[in-house]
């Protein structure tokens, strides 16, 4: 009886081993996802033409079928314990594992419908497109929250199984300790097959847990990137298919030909559509009133963003204002070009004291602001 305990247990073991192993495979597909669909259109072509195929990151079919099975193999040594607990109750001479009908019954029931087990994922193209107006700049960020909601929406359906199985459990253990007690068992919680699935319950909260945690995890991103998205995202009235043309346009040359000194510096620094590039401190008032571009007005420096410094700034011209542009964010640090800084960007701090308040004002433009 101990040798068949031992030999279930180890098929317990090995149930247990494959679900912990499927699940490492889920989140590591996931995570190759996340890279790939980031790589640039020709690398991803370059791949695709190297493995013969396009890479299916999100077929999880064969990934089920590993948890089906390793299901099955827990089913089956609960059927074969039972069994064998049967013929000791009734004194049968015949062993029960002499009259081939444990493994000749079982194991059809633990291969069934995964003959297909192994077969490689269909492949498929996994372009994300997204479902509102996303600047080229600004696709790594949306992909990682498609990618995220991806995971999350995993992790709950592994939350949700955990939890069933976890209940199935339990049921288990209850029904074995009645039997047990039927029969008049002694230190019932010491039993090998008791403590097995003690143990197995107390795995699976560990990892319910850890699970929870994950969920907690993703969700606190998924709003990060939310946030991230709707501050770069085009303001009310904006014409979307304006914005995208703008996306890889140039500012037209007559608006070139009629500015000056900052203003200059910016519309040949980036993009800037009819009816913005005026006097430096009329930008954000021009941008208000012009909602068909989308650009919006907000205190929070972001990269590719415009500084809308008004003429009462101490470093703006007191007649015409001054326009500076962001070129990146580092630890707090606003870093920016414009005309007397044009080739090296500098500390914002380094040029004025007065980095924020009524006087400055930051324009983000949906083609060209980064969302960070």
């Amino acid at each position: 009886m101990t040798e068949i305990y031992v030999h279930l247990q180890s098929m317990r073991e090995s149930a247990d081993k494959m679900r912990q192993s499927t699940r490492t495979l889920q989140i590591s597909a996931s995570s190759v996802r996340a890279l790939y669909v980031t790589l640039p259109v020709d690398i991803q072509t370059a791949i695709i033409s190297e493995i013969g195929y396009t890479p299916n990151f999100d077929a999880t079919n064969w990934l089920d079928m590993l948890i089906d099975f390793s299901q099955k193999l827990d089913n089956a040594a609960n059927d074969i314990e039972d069994a064998t607990q049967s013929e000791l109750a009734l004194e049968k001479d015949t062993p029960y594992f002499a009259s081939g009908m444990v493994f000749g019954d079982l194991l059809p029931r633990i291969l069934s419908n995964n003959d297909e087990l192994f077969q490689p994922p269909e492949p498929v193209s996994a372009p994300i497109e997204p479902d509102r107006y996303v600047s080229q700049f600004n696709r790594p960020v949306y992909v990682e929250l498609v990618n995220s909601q991806d995971n999350l929406r995993g992790e709950q359906e592994h939350l949700a199984s955990l939890q069933t199985l976890r209940a199935e459990k339990m049921s288990d253990l209850a029904a074995l300790e009645n039997r047990m007690a039927t029969a008049g068992v002694d230190n019932i919680e010491m039993q090998p097959r008791v403590q097995a699935l003690q143990s197995e319950i107390d795995r699976i909260d560990q990892d319910i847990r850890s699970t929870e945690n994950n969920i907690n995890v993703i969700e606190t991103r998924i709003s990060e990137l939310d946030d991230k998205l709707a501050r770069v995202a085009p303001g009310p009235g904006a014409d979307i298919d304006l914005i995208r043309s703008l996306e890889n346009s140039e500012t037209i040359v007559g608006i070139e030909q009629n500015t000056y000194d900052c203003v200059k510096f910016i519309v040949n620094r980036m993009t800037i559509p009819p009816g913005i590039a005026n006097n430096a401190y009329l930008w954000d008032d021009n941008a208000a009133e012009r909602l068909e571009y989308g650009i919006t007005t907000g205190d929070a420096p972001l990269p590719g963003s415009v500084i809308v410094l008004e003429r009462e700034h101490e470093w703006a011209d007191d007649r015409y204002g001054h326009l500076m542009y962001v070129e990146r964010v580092e630890n707090g640090e606003v870093w920016v070009t414009d005309q007397y800084n044009p080739e090296v960007a500098v500390r914002f701090s380094d040029v004025t004291s007065e980095t924020s308040g009524e006087n400055v004002k930051y324009l983000y433009f949906p083609w060209e602001t980064r969302a960070i």
